[in-house]
C-alpha cells in the first residue's frame, strides 16, 4: 500500500491532556441546518425558514443552509409543490443513515410531483454520489444541467464528479461555469483549488483557496488545503500560519491538528507535533495515521510502551497497514523485547509484498532484523 507521508524510515506518519475544543460557528450552522432541515420533514416549514434565517446572518456562506433557504423560497412562491420540497429533505435525512433505497424513493416521488424541478434531480445526484455511483450521479445532475442551465449547485457537483473520476480538466471547467453563475460560490472556488493542484497550477491553486477563504469566513477547509500546499513546497511557518488560521475558525478541525503535527515534526518541534496528535485523535478517534506519527515520536522520545500502544490502536482501527508490524518491530527493540521484535517482524513479512515499492524495501531489513535477534 502507498504509505502516508512521513511514513517512511522508520516508518513515519502524544499523550497530552484533554483539550476543550468549542465548535466553530460552521460546525453550529451545521447543526441549525440539521435542526431545520427535521422541522421541514415534519412538515414545518415557516419555522424551518425562520431557523435558517438565523444561521444565515451568523454563516452566510454556508452551503446547506443557502440551498434549503432557496428551497424553502420556491415552495412559498408555488413554483415547487411544498410535498416535494419535504420529500427531497426526508430523501437527505435518510442518506444521512445509508438508506439509499428509502431516499431514492423520496426523490423519485418528489420528482412525480415536480418533474420539472431542477434541484430534485440535483438532489439526486448527490444521493448518488454519497454512495459512489458516480454515472448515475452524472446523468442525474446532467437532466438539473438541462432544466437550468445557469444551476450553479449542480454545475458544481459536475465538477466534483469529473474530480472524483480523475477528470480533472473537465473538473475545472465545470467550477468555471459554476463560479460564473455565482461568483461568490466559495466552494467551487476551494474545490477548482484543489483541481488545479492535480493538475499542476500550483499557483491558481493558492489564489483560489484564498479566494475561498475570503468568501467564507467561517470555513476552515480552504485554509487547510493551502496550507498542505505551503507544506508540500516545505514552507513550514507558511504552512503551520494557515493551519493556525484554520483552528481559529473551526477548533474541531482534525485536518489541522494532524496537518500542523507534521510541519512541527518536521521542524524537530517533537512536543508540539505529540501535542496536536493528541488534539487530531481527540476530534477523530479513528485517525489511524495520527497514532502512527506519533508512535514513531514516542519511539525517539525513547517511550517504546506508549509507542505500541499507538501502533497497536492504529492496526484496530485499519488492520491492513502492513508497515505498522515493522514499525512495531523496532519499538519491540527498542524496549529490549527482542522475541515480540522478532515477532512483529515476521507478522510484517507474512504480509508485505515485494509489488508494493514501500513495502518491498522493508522486506530486506526486517528478514535481517529476524536473522541478527535469532542469534540473541
Amino acid at each position: 500500500m502507498k504509505l502516508p507521508a512521513l511514513l517512511i524510515g522508520i516508518v513515519l506518519w502524544a499523550s497530552t491532556p484533554a483539550v476543550a475544543m468549542q465548535a466553530g460557528i460552521r460546525a453550529k450552522s451545521d447543526a441549525e441546518y440539521d435542526r431545520a432541515a427535521d422541522v421541514i420533514v415534519a412538515g414545518k416549514m415557516e419555522e424551518a425558514e425562520a431557523i435558517l434565517t438565523a444561521a444565515a446572518k451568523t454563516d452566510p456562506a454556508n452551503l446547506n443552509i443557502a440551498a434549503a433557504l432557496t428551497f424553502l423560497a420556491d415552495a412559498r412562491a408555488s413554483r415547487v409543490p411544498r410535498a416535494a420540497v419535504e420529500r427531497l429533505f426526508r430523501a437527505m435525512r435518510l442518506a444521512q443513515d445509508e438508506k439509499w433505497k428509502e431516499a431514492h424513493a423520496e426523490v423519485a416521488g418528489a420528482v412525480k410531483l415536480a418533474p420539472t424541478y431542477a434541484r430534485a434531480y440535483d438532489v439526486r445526484a448527490q444521493l448518488h454520489i454519497f454512495a459512489g455511483e458516480f454515472d448515475q450521479a452524472l446523468a442525474s445532475v446532467n437532466e438539473a444541467v438541462r432544466l437550468d442551465a445557469k444551476f450553479a449547485q449542480a454545475l458544481y457537483h459536475r465538477g466534483a464528479i469529473y474530480a472524483e473520476s480523475g477528470r480533472h480538466k473537465e473538473a475545472i471547467a465545470e467550477y468555471n461555469r459554476a463560479i460564473a453563475a455565482d461568483p461568490k460560490f466559495a466552494d467551487a472556488y476551494r474545490n477548482r483549488g484543489s483541481a488545479y493542484t492535480f493538475t499542476g497550477q500550483i499557483e491558481s491553486a493558492i489564489a483560489d483557496y484564498t479566494r475561498a477563504a475570503e468568501l467564507d469566513p467561517h470555513g476552515a477547509e480552504p485554509l487547510v488545503l493551502r496550507g498542505t500546499v505551503h507544506a508540500q513546497r516545505r514552507q513550514h511557518d507558511l504552512a503551520i500560519a494557515d493551519f493556525n488560521a484554520a483552528l481559529n475558525r473551526d477548533p474541531r478541525n482534525s485536518e489541522a491538528y494532524y496537518n500542523r503535527a507534521l510541519m512541527y515534526q518536521q521542524k524537530g518541534d517533537t512536543a508540539r507535533a505529540v501535542a496536536d496528535y493528541g488534539r487530531a485523535i481527540e476530534v477523530e478517534p479513528s485517525y489511524w495515521a495520527a497514532f502512527v506519527n506519533r508512535g514513531i515520536l514516542y519511539v525517539g522520545q525513547k517511550q517504546p510502551e506508549a509507542a505500541i500502544r499507538d501502533y497497536d490502536a492504529a492496526l484496530k482501527i485499519s488492520p491492513d497497514l502492513t508497515f505498522v508490524h515493522y514499525n512495531k518491530g523496532l519499538a519491540f527493540e527498542a524496549w529490549g523485547r527482542a522475541a515480540d521484535a522478532v515477532a512483529a517482524y515476521r507478522a510484517f513479512l507474512a504480509k508485505a509484498t515485494t509489488s508494493d515499492p514501500d513495502e518491498a524495501r522493508l522486506i530486506p531489513l526486517a528478514r535481517e532484523r529476524v536473522r541478527v535477534l535469532g542469534k540473541q
